[in-house]
């Protein structure tokens, strides 16, 4: 199966905005408190 290399980028993009979204206004100590957190990231 051939991948196609830009869709794989885009979703390479995505998923950084997601994080950047996920941890936004958070602190380390929210990350280590927080499975869903962590899970999302």
């Amino acid at each position: 199966m051939k991948r196609d290399l830009k869709k794989l980028l885009f979703d390479i993009q995505e998923a950084g905005k997601a994080i950047q979204q996920f941890i936004q206004g958070k602190k380390l100590t929210d990350y280590e408190a927080s499975d869903l957190l962590r899970s999302a990231v």
